[in-house]
This record gives C-alpha cells, structure tokens and sequence, in this order.
C-alpha cells in the first residue's frame, strides 16, 4: 500500500541500475529496494499513488566514475544523491534531505531538493542542480561540494543561486566547462 493510505495494494516504482555487455548480458546491477528501506519516502510524493503506481524514488542520473570505480546517482524524490561502490554495490556515502535517510552520514546539511544531474569534475568535486522545489525561499541553484570519503565531511565550494523567475521544479542541469564556466539550464522554463 502506499504510505499513509487506506487504498488497495499499490506497487511502489524504485529504480535499478543495470549494466550490459556488448552482447546483452547483465555484468552488474543495483536495485533501490536492495539499499534503502521503504520507511524512507517524502510524504510529497503520495499523491502519486493516484495514478496506481507509487513513484518512490525517481532517479534521474548516474555516473561512473572511473578514477575512484565508484557510481554516483541522483534519486529526485528522495532528495538524495548516494555514491556507490563499484564492483561490490555498497553504498559509500549518502547525501541530502537527512529528514528522509535512516542512515545519515554527514552532518552538512546543504538544503536541496528534488536535484538532478550529479556529476564528479576533475578536482574531485562534485557538481549538480539543486531544484529546491521544497525550499524557502523556492530557487534553483547550482552546487559544487568537495566531499571527503574518509572522514564523511563536505564543503561548499561554489554555487549559483538562479533568479527566481527561472526556477525550475523539474528537470535542470550544471555542466563545468573546460574554460571553468559553467552552463547551468532550467527545463521547465524554457531557458
């Protein structure tokens, strides 16, 4: 059933992450419901369960990270980004809306929500939109953080704050050019 709800069985939608070879076989998976426990979902989403399915946690990106043999993804409505170890599946760190994790692993709290497109730059840091769909005041904003994996610490190196008329609650990207600049768009809005 979905949380918080009387209505009959729903099946709830998580997302798995599944690698082939050049000839169709699977080499490597990653399935949501194997590393986070269904206690943790954001009330938000529901209203999903209307449409018959409940959209639990809605990842919108992952990438590979071939220096570290590691796979950062981005579950939207989890508000979370999680780094995952490579071959073995475990998950390294967990980052976002600490409201929602059983397990916290920073202390920082950078307050983003529903973000999209995690990527890690060639410093070591990592870049990606923050919707801020549940955040006040409601802006979008681009983040950079430098993140310690031995310690679990993190810092803000940079960021953008988007006027408020190009707030986007849905889609988004930051991408760190090779000059340093940085192409930031808003998909909802057309910009």
């Amino acid at each position: 059933n979905c949380p918080n709800s009387d209505s009959e069985e729903i099946p709830w939608r998580g997302d798995k992450i599944v690698e082939f070879d050049q000839n169709g076989n699977i080499i490597w998976s990653w399935n949501v419901f194997d590393y986070i426990d269904t206690t943790e979902y954001h009330l938000a989403d529901i209203a999903s369960c209307e449409s018959g399915t409940f959209d639990w946690t809605h990842m919108n990106e992952v990438y590979f990270d071939e220096s570290t043999n590691s796979v950062y993804t981005s579950i939207r409505n989890l508000s979370r980004i999680i780094k995952i170890d490579y071959p073995s599946g475990d998950v390294i760190w967990q980052l976002g809306d600490t409201t929602l994790m059983e397990s916290v692993y920073f202390d920082d709290n950078y307050n983003f929500s529903r973000q999209h497109n995690v990527k890690k730059l060639e410093n070591g840091n990592i870049i990606f939109f923050n919707n801020g769909t549940y955040n006040t005041p409601i802006v979008s904003r681009c983040l950079e953080l430098e993140i310690n994996d031995d310690d679990l610490t993190s810092d803000l190196v940079w960021e953008y704050i988007l006027p408020s008329d190009l707030f986007t609650g849905v889609r988004g990207e930051c991408l760190r050019l090779e000059n340093g600049n940085t192409l930031i768009s808003t998909g909802q809005n057309g910009y």
